[in-house]
């Protein structure tokens, strides 16, 4: 029984942690949407992909946590909540890999900033006619 409660309880905060996610999207699509309607341009900052890195740290981080919690209260079902802090650590994980596959050389990302720099530049430089 009490290994059903913990079960339970890793869902609920698994539940959590993606229920803010999605309301944080939600925010940003609102935000989008209101700027559309009056007529303003989102502001695009350049991704360089710092932000999957720093989320595939935090779900590993969060995994790892969740299964040095669970690993002692497991003596039964050892399997049921080890899967718990394994999801996310794989979850993180996949994020890193993908990180580290799109990672751009160095001077290819600097042409790529320039660039995009000088487009939006261009695009202030017309609003502003």
């Amino acid at each position: 029984m009490n290994g059903n409660l913990l079960c339970a309880g890793g869902l609920v905060a698994f539940l959590i942690v993606f229920g803010l996610i999605a309301f944080l999207r939600y925010l940003r699509h609102k935000e989008i949407i209101a700027l559309a309607e009056q007529g303003l341009p989102y502001p695009k900052h350049i991704n360089n992909g710092k932000d999957m890195l720093r989320w595939g740290i935090s779900i590993v981080a969060i995994g790892l946590a969740l299964l040095a919690g669970a690993f002692p209260l497991a003596i039964q079902n050892a399997w049921a909540l080890t899967l718990i802090g394994l999801i996310p650590v794989f979850f993180g994980l996949a994020l890193l890999l993908v990180y580290v596959l799109t990672q751009m050389d160095g001077e290819d990302g600097e042409e790529l900033k320039e660039e995009s720099i000088d487009i939006i530049d261009a695009i202030e430089e017309d609003l502003e006619e």
